[in-house]
């Protein structure tokens, strides 16, 4: 700015400068001109009134021509007769007739001293020419003077003028720039603090006492009390605005606003991993529609925006990245006609009360089959219908084998909410893996046997491992029980496993981390595959007849999928009807001694 404004106000300054130095040369060179004509004037008419009959004009011309030579003018004069005849001319002779000369011919035409500027192709520059009849004679004046002595005073005047108003224009320019930086400076400077301030950098200050002007200075003080207050202020709410967008983004829910019209103009990155539309509203908002795919929701913003109603709270079901998930939206009006739209998902907690529900529903049946069992055979033994030693025998026999599911019932129902319950403590002390796979099977040989079912334990790794010894016994006796069930006469159940090392530490104690996956096949009847995928929900069995006879408490796959999840593992499976089925379980825990 500036620079803009010294280069505007020299440029004026100049052009003012120049304009008045035209105008002076112009008015020196009119002054002059009449000087020089009044001058040619006087000495036109001294020469008519020396003529006499007597007299001899042209030693009078000729004296009057000295004079003027001798001080470096050269003054022509020239005596014409009315014919055109020149008797003498003071620069050359024998002229011819000057008869038709412009101005002899208006001092003929009008008797009237006439004057004229004419190039002068005898001399070679310009002459200003003044002609007079002399009265009563036949003779005519003319005098001739060169303006290149008027061009040389003009010239002179240029030069002084225009010397004059440079030196102006240097001292003017000078003083009018510094006065302009004085100004402008402090003006630059609050432009560039506010830039500053807008781009959130801090702003530069003006120091107040290098001001040359008061209003200025008064200025510099009252925007660095400015600069103070807006930057204290910006602080503020960059703070303010880091803890809501923290807040904001990290909120495990989806989050929208939408304006008057139910158009998105804010999604936190929840709502858009949630509903897949990773446009940024900001610049490009969109129908709430689009998101949702929901006219309620929309329909129910709009509402409260427009004070048509104030139930705020809207359950619906949603279809997101995840699938159908239930929300329930809590919607609040904000300023200037928005709404902010909390998407809280409750189908986990939809989810955990429907198996809150299955679960105690399937433990009552589960507990009601074997106690209505025993309470039946408990009526018919005390009504005496039952006379027969054997009979009585086979009855003990039946309620002592429905009391033994019912321990196995309860035991595992213990375990599975020990198992929910504890925390993992990788503190635990190493023991040695195959040690542990040999004690579980030789301590389900019996059942095995019984079973005809042989156990083998494959060539894996000895391994020392640092977990619960218990959950990983249990774990092995569930998985190998199950594979004893449901196998066959003659199969076989194979246990094995690997690990891999995850290259993760613990922060306790720095170890190594391992992958542990346990691996239990058996060539039995398999599994179908629609019901492969719920084989580790509680109290699901694959033969859903309550005639048959249960193989077990339906809880045994349950407790190995939490004992690996505990782990930070999983659990899956593998299976082909007739067959055989595998059943994987990994944990993530300490290993070494691999060999």
């Amino acid at each position: 700015m500036r620079k803009k404004i010294t280069l505007i106000v020299i440029i004026v300054l100049v052009i003012a400068i120049l304009a008045t130095s035209i105008m002076a040369v112009s008015e020196a060179r009119k002054m002059n001109r009449t000087t020089t004509r009044n001058h040619v004037i006087a000495i036109t008419n001294w020469m008519t009134t020396e003529f006499s009959q007597t007299i001899d004009l042209s030693k009078i011309a000729k004296r009057l021509v000295s004079q003027y030579v001798a001080r470096d003018i050269p003054l022509r004069v020239t005596l014409i007769k009315t014919s055109g005849d020149v008797i003498f001319d003071s620069e050359a002779e024998d002229l011819e007739s000057h008869l038709m000369r412009p101005e002899v011919q208006k001092v003929l035409k009008s008797g009237q001293p006439a004057e004229e500027i004419r190039y002068s192709k005898t001399l070679g520059y310009d002459l200003y020419y003044y002609a007079a009849r002399i009265t009563d004679s036949d003779l005519i004046v003319r005098i001739a003077y060169p303006l290149s002595l008027e061009d040389d005073t003009v010239r002179s005047v240029r030069t002084h003028v225009l010397l004059i108003g440079l030196i102006s224009i240097l001292l003017m320019g000078g003083t009018l720039a510094f006065a302009i930086h004085k100004i402008t400076q402090p003006i630059e400077t609050i432009t560039e603090s506010f830039e500053s301030l807008a781009s959130g950098i801090a702003a530069t200050r003006i120091e107040e006492v290098h001001q040359v002007y008061p209003e200025m200075r008064r200025l510099s003080v009252s925007y660095n009390r400015m600069a103070d207050t807006l930057e204290e202020q910006q602080s503020s709410l960059r703070q303010k605005q880091s803890f809501l967008d923290a807040l904001v983004e990290g909120l495990s829910s989806p989050i929208v606003v939408v304006d008057d019209k139910a158009d998105v103009i804010f999604i936190n990155e929840r709502g858009m991993q949630t509903f897949r539309r990773f446009i940024d509203p900001v610049k490009y908002p969109y129908p709430l529609f689009l998101l949702t795919h929901d006219d309620k929701i929309s329909e129910r913003a709009i509402e409260i925006m427009s004070g048509q109603t104030q139930e705020r709270e809207l359950v619906r079901t949603l279809t997101t990245s995840e699938g159908m998930r239930s929300y329930h939206l809590t919607l609040s009006p904000l300023y200037d006609h928005r709404v902010a739209i909390l998407f809280h998902d409750r189908t986990a907690e939809e989810e955990a009360a429907r198996l809150r529900s299955d679960f105690v529903a399937n433990v009552t049946h589960e507990l009601r089959t074997p106690l209505t069992s025993i309470r039946g055979m408990i009526d018919t033994l005390r009504s005496g219908r039952v006379m027969k030693e054997e009979q009585t025998e086979r009855f003990l026999q039946l309620m002592d084998v429905e009391s033994e599911r019912l321990e196995r019932l309860v035991s595992d129902l213990l375990v599975l909410s020990d198992i929910e319950q504890n925390a993992v403590d990788l503190n635990e002390d190493y023991f040695d893996l195959t040690e542990l796979a040999n004690e579980v099977m030789t301590q389900l040989e019996p059942y095995a046997t019984e079973q005809e079912i042989s156990l083998k334990l494959s060539d894996s790794k000895r391994l020392r491992i640092s977990a619960s010894r218990d959950h990983v016994k249990q774990l092995l006796m569930n998985l190998i029980d199950n594979g004893i069930k449901y196998n066959r006469p003659g199969g076989t159940v194979t246990v094995s496993w690997s690990a891999f090392d995850t290259h993760v530490k613990t922060f306790a104690d720095r170890r190594n981390i391992s992958r542990l996956t346990f691996s239990v096949e058996d060539n039995g009847i398999g599994i179908p595959e629609a019901d492969q995928s719920r084989i580790f929900e509680r109290f699901y069995r694959i033969d859903r007849s309550r005639s048959q006879e249960p193989k077990g408490t339906g809880l045994g796959l349950a407790i190995v999928k939490h004992i690996a999840l505990l782990y930070n593992g999983e659990v899956s499976v593998r299976s082909r009807l007739g067959i055989g089925t595998t059943i994987y379980a990994s944990l993530i825990i300490p290993v070494e001694n691999q060999v």
